[in-house]
């Protein structure tokens, strides 16, 4: 497996805790890059901005942050469901919890990702290698059962980079190329 996994749990950066052992053990993988997302904020905003990615990795329960809550009230936690339902992924969705998710939430979620997601609990958090061999091998399942999925990913990747080098000599040729092409496009009406 080669490309971007995205590593969501509000304990990725927490040095000791188990989702910080895991993830870094993903993260001595050579053959993909795995970026670390701690809150779901910022997991909407990766995804929007990388459209290419093999994998999520998610976590269910992700706490809010102290910072948030206003005289001294505790805040529930927080969950990706509107995440997930709103966004359209074509990635593989693992969802990897210590809490059990709701079977009807399960179920619409299998609906509107019909076989691109899995929910799996943190069985065994304490040894990170059994967890990260029961979660690779499910990737590498998906993958194996899923190779039509390949054609996609190379396209995404092609246009990506394409787009890329389109932009890059716009700006080349003029700085203001962004501002040529609104003033041409209201002269054209």
């Amino acid at each position: 497996m080669e490309g971007v996994i995205l590593f969501a749990d509000d304990h990725v950066f927490d040095s000791g805790r188990s989702e910080n052992k895991l993830f870094q053990k993903f993260n001595l993988n050579e053959n993909f890059s795995v970026l670390p997302i701690n809150n779901l904020n910022t997991l909407e905003k990766t995804v929007t901005s990388i459209s290419t990615f093999k994998a999520l990795i998610l976590d269910w329960n992700f706490k809010r942050k102290m910072d948030d809550a206003e005289d001294g009230i505790e805040l529930p936690d927080e969950n990706p469901y509107e995440f997930l339902k709103n966004k359209k992924i074509y990635s593989l969705v693992y969802v990897y919890s210590q809490n059990e998710v709701a079977q009807a939430i399960k179920d619409e979620l299998n609906r509107l990702y019909s076989g691109k997601i899995f929910f799996k609990r943190k069985e065994n958090a304490e040894d990170e290698s059994a967890e990260y061999d029961k979660i690779l091998g499910g990737i590498n399942d998906f993958e194996d059962k899923n190779k039509h999925l390949t054609v996609p990913f190379v396209w995404s990747q092609t246009i990506n980079q394409s787009a890329q080098t389109i932009f890059s000599e716009l700006e080349q040729a003029d700085p203001n190329w962004i501002r040529e092409i609104y003033n041409t496009a209201q002269k054209d009406g």
